[in-house]
Order: C-alpha cells, then structure tokens, then sequence
C-alpha cells in the first residue's frame, strides 16, 4: 500500500518523472511513429488495436506486439491527456536505453534510441559514446564511429535525426 502511495504521489506532483520511468522500467513494447503523435492519433490507433481484438474474425491478425502496446498506448493518450508529450528523438540529446526529461521542455521527455524497431541496445549505446566523445560532422562520421548500419542510418535520415549532418566528411567547395 505504501508503495501504491509512493507512485500516485510522483503521478500527480512529478508527473514527467513517472512518465519517463515508467516507459523506461515497465513498457516492453513501442511504437515510435505513434507516440510522437497527437493524443487523436495516439487514439485512433488503440481503439484499432482493441477493435480488431474484440471482433472474433480479426483477433487472430493482431500481433503480439500490438498486444504490448496497448499498455504503452494507453500511457501515452493518458500523457499526452495531461498536457504532457513525447519529443521527437535526438541525435544530441537521447539516451541509448532511458526516457529524459527534455532539458528545454517543460512539458516533454525524450525517448531512447532503442525505441526504434530494430536497433538494439549495443547499437544504441555505440551512437551514445560516440557522441560523447565528439559531436558527429556528417552521417558517414557517424557510421564510422558507431555501429549503426546502413538501414538504420536511413531510418535516421527518415526520421529527420540527421538533417544537419552531411552525407560525407569532406566538404565541397561549390
């Protein structure tokens, strides 16, 4: 009970901090692409989930993945309910396996780089002492000092993580 206590009193007066432990420690399932989102999309897409769930003709068509997320989902419609939001990812500033607290947004926590399907932790740690070593200078810079592949630097670039990077470490002069 006093540990039911404990939370509920961090939920309503450190709302940020529980938010980001909480997707940290207990939510094993995540979709990025959604939970950046507004709160109606982040809606939308877990009415979907519990839908095709309920109905007996599309409960087979719904992954075990998607049955994970609902928890998460839920967190975040529930965040995003109160005020609060997901921030974009940062080349600069996420970490490799935690949600932070936006260090200029009041109202935001940033999530980690493992977030995103298919990169692992090792990959995700690779890119977080690379960068604490020196700021990346092109997306080739980053590859070589991490080690991230080519799909995922794509899905970087995607993303919009890179956009200040160039392609190559050798600067034009035209």
């Amino acid at each position: 009970v006093i540990m039911a206590v404990r939370v509920a009193w961090f939920k309503v007066h450190y709302p940020l901090h529980y938010y980001a432990v909480y997707f940290t420690l207990r939510c094993s399932s995540y979709e990025y692409e959604t939970m950046v989102k507004p709160t109606r999309v982040v809606r939308a897409r877990l009415l979907n989930i519990q839908q095709r769930l309920n109905d007996v003709n599309t409960k087979k068509d719904v992954s075990s993945k998607e049955v994970d997320l609902i928890s998460t989902l839920e967190a975040v419609y529930e965040m995003n309910s109160r005020g609060y939001r997901i921030a974009p990812l940062d080349l600069m500033l996420s970490h490799a396996t935690e949600f932070i607290l936006h260090p200029s947004d009041p109202n935001a926590i940033i999530p980690p780089f493992v977030i995103l399907d298919g990169l692992g932790e090792n990959v995700a740690k690779s890119i977080v002492e690379a960068r604490e070593t020196k700021a990346f200078i092109s997306k080739e810079d980053l590859q070589k000092r991490s080690l991230i592949n080519n799909t995922q630097l794509n899905r970087f670039d995607e993303l919009g993580l890179l956009e200040n990077l160039n392609n190559k470490n050798q600067m034009s002069l035209f």
